[in-house]
């Protein structure tokens, strides 16, 4: 997903991988999208991370999508 590797997700930029991300998002534009929640689901590590991304991203889109997350 985005070229990015698993068990790397820790090393990315935030920075950057949020703009990349919130970059996908608004090109695709969803108006939906489903997280696993702080926690990432059962706390794995990439999960985690990959849900503060999301949350960063779906926030800074021109058009915010409603976000899902399990809790």
């Amino acid at each position: 997903f985005l070229g990015w590797n698993d068990g790397e997700l820790a090393a990315l930029s935030v920075a950057a991988a949020t703009a990349e991300l919130t970059a996908a998002l608004n090109t695709l534009r969803p108006h939906i999208v489903v997280g696993l929640g702080p926690d990432g689901g059962y706390g794995h590590k990439d999960h985690v991370v990959l849900q503060s991304l999301l949350r960063a991203a779906a926030a800074a889109c021109v058009m915010p999508p409603c976000l899902l997350e399990a809790k």
